[in-house]
């Protein structure tokens, strides 16, 4: 459900909300008063219908390919077209499976198996060789089509060029609150309680080519319309300007009723975080925080300490990222009230710089508050 509160927009005099086609319908709008009583209502439609494939994401594949990723209501075998800059010749590329979906009964407990389900449609997939500077992508299925997307070729290994990669965790979708509040889960509040900065100030970064998530994504708490909420602010922000990878943390994963589950016997990974949601978890946590932590974090900091961290010494990784400890910890004193992202420059192969990027209240703007380098000898 959508929220619009009229009362702070302001005065001004007009708001945009981009709602992504949510498949079986559309929405009702509805004009309420304070006490809930209902003024006026409208349907509002799309015009493809629920063919139109929405939530599009480009990601890797293999040494050398991509790998487009869409969501529509069709089980139909979807297409890619691509066409290089210059060109008006169009290469198509098949889905060569069919397309997968999950059904009420495949989530582990409420509200994902109940109240915050919502029939997901069918994830489609095409892979296509690695594309070129200016190249353009479209995507059909059934009797719809997307606009088209300009997508950033992929790097391979061994190339030179100088560039960046946006690193978040604990993102959110915007509207959305991490425990619901007063407005309960699965509702989206509009205008937002907490501007998009991070993804706002990114899109213009024409440096990044690569885009990393890395936990607690969309706070859906168990609800498929916040889920579709997400895909669309993703694909209209990164998801087919440049590759994405995402991993999932607690607000993602549960191990309830599953016989062939992962019991890990520290931490609380048997806690309701992700809403219902199951997902497979992994450097979402961290091992080592200038923050104490509390009886389950330390547990799994301990365990990744003894786990993970020796992987991390034998082959040579040179950073480990982890999200999870951010603002809404209220109960750690160090916590602090800055959201933001980690662009990682990455000068060369023996040269990485990091610069995080955080929101200013004072000059509300998005500024460079903290760097670091790492440097490995020729």
């Amino acid at each position: 459900m959508f929220r619009i509160k009229l009362s702070a927009l302001n005065e001004s005099k007009g708001y945009e909300l981009r709602p992504v086609n949510p498949r079986g319908g559309g929405y009702v709008v509805k004009y309420l008063t304070g006490d809930g009583d209902e003024v006026c209502s409208t349907d509002l439609t799309f015009t493809q219908g629920d063919d139109e494939p929405t939530q599009a994401h480009i990601t890797v594949n293999g040494d050398d390919r991509l790998r487009v990723n869409w969501l529509s209501a069709s089980s139909d075998r979807g297409q890619v077209y691509y066409q290089t800059l210059g060109s008006t010749a169009w290469t198509r590329y098949d889905e060569t499976s069919d397309p997968r979906t999950y059904s009420e009964q495949d989530m582990c407990y409420a509200p994902a198996n109940g109240q915050g389900y919502r029939n997901p449609g069918f994830f489609h997939s095409v892979m296509l060789s690695n594309v070129a500077q200016g190249g353009t992508v479209q995507i059909k299925t059934g009797n719809g089509t997307s606009r088209t997307f300009t997508t950033s070729p992929r790097l391979l290994a061994g190339n030179p060029l100088r560039h960046s990669v946006f690193l978040v965790g604990d993102l959110g979708t915007t509207g959305a609150r991490m425990i619901g509040e007063a407005w309960g889960f699965g509702t989206l509040e509009f205008p937002a309680p907490a501007p998009d900065h991070v993804l706002s100030h990114m899109r213009k970064n024409d440096k990044i080519r690569l885009s990393i998530i890395y936990g607690d994504v969309a706070y859906a708490s168990g609800f498929s319309t916040v889920w579709d909420q997400f895909g669309g602010e993703i694909e209209n922000s990164t998801g087919m300007t440049r590759q994405l990878v995402t991993s999932v943390g607690n607000h993602e994963f549960v191990s309830f009723n599953n016989p062939s589950g992962w019991y890990p016997p520290f931490g609380n990974y048997k806690s309701p975080d992700s809403g219902g949601e199951c997902g497979v978890p992994f450097t979402h946590r961290p091992m080592y925080s200038s923050c104490p932590f509390d009886e389950y974090d330390g547990g799994i900091a301990d365990a990744l300490k003894a786990n993970v961290a020796p992987l991390l010494q034998k082959y040579n990784v040179d950073l480990y990222f982890t999200g999870h400890l951010h603002r809404t910890m209220a109960h750690l004193e160090k916590a602090l009230d800055v959201v933001g992202y980690v662009e990682l420059d990455v000068v060369g192969r023996n040269e990485l710089r990091g610069s995080f990027w955080g929101y200013n209240a004072s000059l509300g703007d998005m500024t460079v508050q903290d760097t670091f380098s790492i440097e490995r000898p020729q």
